[in-house]
């Protein structure tokens, strides 16, 4: 586990390149100088965190902030998360911004910064946590953007096989993130995007843990089961990624002979998207949806009212529109929306 000081902080950001309302406070918000922000993300073994953490990190020290960051060693340690939390509620804190995997495992902390009377904010995240009170969610639709990948995927394939969009044919191989909510609403969008093209069948999925080794490893076994897979699609880059290199060793062209399809659109993706190697991403703005935290709580702080949802903006990133993403041209301003439920079903319903 890590906590960084404010120093090694500001290095960090240096290398890095139908809504209901939250109460509003009365109480005086204390001195920028003396207000201490702690960012708890699920661990940082992904280009994505790091994105995220510098966004909001920059966003805070440019206030004069305080900042902590509190980061478990692995994704997947949600214990480690809660008690990382658990410590700086404990400890005292301003705010405290935590991006769950799990939400069941955070609501007992959740619950704790309300019982010391510290605003909880979680990012990344528009799945309610079970219990506690959180001043606002922040973050995308995962449902959607998925999607709109699933229907992209399709839209590739009919093209290149020259044909209509219902008589598009491909074997689609799913690589799954850490198990939960965010797995869930990534791989049940994706399936939802598919449904326009009867014959684009997933023939297999694995958890993959969301990392780039593992990704490799179960997409060299999907080649060698599934010799005319048509596309890797990965709920998150680095399992892409590893995907990527496993078609290679395989003799085959990534984009060309299988498609690679991720989410988040991480700087090594977006590079290899340049190079002709990766086919396309659901680009989400990490670092700005860091900034956009900061916003939050920085508007929370002067009294203002908050929506309990706020969605930032997504966009499907491919050769055609990579320059205009990466220049941020794509993006649009968050807007107050509907929670997200792991309920199989599109966001608002």
């Amino acid at each position: 586990m890590k906590r960084l000081s404010l120093c090694a902080l500001v290095a960090l950001v240096l290398l890095g390149a139908g809504c209901t309302t939250s109460p509003s406070t009365n109480a005086t918000p204390a001195p920028n100088a003396s207000f201490e922000l702690t960012v708890v993300p699920p661990a940082m073994t992904s280009p994505f965190y790091h994105a995220l953490v510098n966004g909001s990190v920059g966003a805070a020290v440019a206030r004069g902030w305080q900042t902590d960051l509190a980061v478990p060693d692995s994704e997947t340690d949600h214990a480690a998360q809660a008690r990382l939390a658990d410590g700086r509620i404990a400890a005292g804190t301003g705010a405290i911004a935590i991006s769950p995997i799990n939400g069941s495992a955070i609501a007992e902390s959740v619950r704790a910064a309300n019982r010391a009377g510290v605003p909880v904010f979680m990012f990344n995240l528009i799945t309610p946590v079970p219990a506690g009170e959180v001043v606002e969610y922040i973050g995308y639709d995962q449902f959607g953007g998925a999607a709109a990948l699933g229907n992209y995927t399709c839209r590739v394939l009919a093209g290149r096989q020259n044909t209509t969009l219902d008589a598009a044919e491909g074997e689609v191989f799913v690589l799954r993130g850490v198990p939960g909510f965010h797995s869930n609403r990534r791989s049940d969008g994706y399936l939802a995007g598919l449904a326009g093209s009867p014959s684009v069948t997933v023939v297999g999925e694995e958890v993959a843990d969301c990392l780039r080794s593992r990704g490799e490893e179960v997409a060299a076994r999907a080649l060698a089961a599934h010799p005319n897979l048509s596309v890797f699609y990965a709920t998150s880059d680095e399992m892409a990624i590893g995907a990527v290199a496993a078609i290679e060793k395989s003799g085959r062209v990534p984009d060309r002979d299988v498609l690679v399809i991720g989410i988040d659109g991480n700087p090594p993706t977006l590079d290899l998207i340049r190079d002709g190697r990766f086919t396309a991403t659901l680009g989400v703005y990490p670092e700005r949806m860091g900034a956009v935290l900061v916003e939050q709580i920085e508007k929370y702080r002067a009294g203002e009212r908050l929506p309990q949802v706020l969605h930032t903006p997504w966009t499907v990133v491919d050769r055609t529109n990579l320059e205009e993403y990466g220049a941020g041209r794509t993006w649009s301003a968050p807007a107050g929306g509907p929670a997200e439920y792991d309920n199989g079903l599109p966001t608002g319903t």
